[in-house]
């Protein structure tokens, strides 16, 4: 068993900034009133289905990053409330349905359209379906057969509906799936994956909890309440756009360096937490975080830093990591004791003390001497590199040289093997990069 430790609790990305409003009198917002608009939106949810603060953190990653949450839950945890209450904050249609193994596939993306049907080609009349809806409740949702888990796949992932000659683009934002149990199918793990976010939803909760959840019922009486203002989905998009990278003027940057260590921090944690499930069973497999999941954490680490207002991804992004790696769980939003969050924080302490700052700006380097290592394959003009400080000072300026008829392949391999690197896996890092420039050779 992993040891409970003390440890700081992360901040909550949603706490509001005062220094922001939440928009003018005509209803226009700019980026940070926009910011806090969302956060208090999420906030009042976690007002109303009380001891779920971290289940509403990742929500709110999910919403802002285009990504879809799966809440394992048994009945009575206030699940159908918790999604309807989320997305009753936003002016946006939602698509709800409870699957059985009988649903059809029509239920999902639309009944067929008889008169195409006549006329011999298949098509599904989507209106009012999840491929038009902003929002998607998928309630028991792994006792849909595979027939329509199929069909969802493709929506979920690639916002794209494709039956035959039918190829629709799917509106679809987010999905928030709810299940009691998990089943082994071929295609129920494929859908599996395109869950970034998981949540593991118990029936306990603390004495105050549960004194709280009696006077929020007593209140509304379990109903949910929409807000006067509901958050515009426009508002939504252009946040959304801004964590994806898709708003050339409002880029969030992230440094090589702490690409590098959330990369470092979920290698350590897969080892960590395969570890301690082989103490108790010792043919247990390693756990398997894919290339899809690692690549999308860099989003994750996106969103933490708009919430705080920045568009610079810095440590304090780190943490939120954690909302991806591990299946949140607990009625409580801060609750002590939990494995796989102890085990995160324990993989996030061993990286971060394994690197010094000369390691992480030796990161910096060795990326930036690949950087410029594209530029001279694909013929990026000169006076374009030399716009960028760091590229002269590591290569013009280093080696004196001041035209693209002065370098060679051989100047980035002796860039590369001048560096004076001690950590192992930077080693490795500027080992393999000297290879690829040799295979150029």
């Amino acid at each position: 068993m992993v040891e409970t430790r003390q440890r700081v609790e992360a901040p909550s990305l949603l706490t509001p900034v005062k220094d922001f409003g939440v928009g003018g009198r005509d209803g226009s917002m700019d980026f940070h009133e926009s910011v806090e608009s969302l956060k208090g939106a999420m906030g009042r949810v976690s007002d109303r289905v009380v001891g779920r603060e971290r289940l509403v953190e990742q929500t709110a990653l999910a919403i802002l990053s285009r990504e879809h949450q799966l809440i394992f839950s048994r009945t009575g945890t206030a699940k159908t409330l918790y999604a309807q209450s989320v997305f009753g904050e936003f002016d946006a249609q939602t698509f709800k349905i409870q699957l059985t193994k009988g649903t059809t596939e029509e239920a999902v993306v639309g009944a067929y359209d008889l008169n195409e049907f006549k006329a011999g080609r298949i098509w599904h009349r989507t209106q009012n379906s999840i491929v038009t809806a902003d929002f998607a409740f998928l309630d028991e949702f792994m006792d849909a057969n595979d027939m329509v888990l199929r069909s969802i796949l493709g929506i979920l992932n690639e916002r794209i509906f494709s039956k035959g000659e039918q190829i629709q683009d799917a509106r679809l934002h987010t999905a928030i799936a709810v299940t009691n149990y998990l089943r082994q199918t071929e295609m129920s793990e494929a859908v599996m994956d395109r869950f970034l976010f998981r949540a593991n939803l118990g029936p306990r909760a603390s004495t105050l909890n549960e004194m709280l959840i009696d006077r929020v019922y007593g209140l509304h009486n379990g109903r949910v309440i929409r807000p006067e203002t509901p958050v515009s989905m426009d508002v939504l998009h252009e946040l959304a756009k801004i964590v994806k990278g898709e708003n050339p003027d409002r880029i969030i940057a992230a440094s090589y360096a702490i690409l590098f260590l959330k990369n470092q921090i979920i290698r350590k944690y897969v080892e960590l937490i395969t570890a301690e499930r082989r103490k108790t069973d010792s043919k247990a497999e390693e756990l398997y975080v894919s290339p899809r999941t690692i690549a999308k954490a860099r989003d994750v680490l996106n969103t933490s830093a708009l919430l705080n207002h920045r568009f610079e991804v810095n440590g304090e992004d780190i943490a939120a990591l954690r909302f991806v790696l591990t299946t949140i769980s607990g009625p409580d939003g801060n609750a002590r004791g939990d494995k796989e969050q102890d085990i995160f924080f324990d993989a996030v302490d061993q990286v971060t003390s394994n690197y010094s700052r000369e390691d992480l700006v030796q990161v910096e380097r060795i990326m930036l001497i690949n950087e410029f290592l594209e530029a001279f394959k694909s013929g990026e003009p000169v006076e374009a590199i030399r716009k960028r400080p760091n590229f002269i000072q590591i290569i013009f300026e280093r080696f004196g040289l001041a035209r693209w008829d002065e370098v060679s392949l051989d100047t980035f391999r002796s860039a590369l093997t001048a560096m004076k690197v001690r950590n192992p896996a930077i080693s490795q890092m500027r080992d393999e990069l000297v290879q690829r420039v040799d295979k150029n050779t």
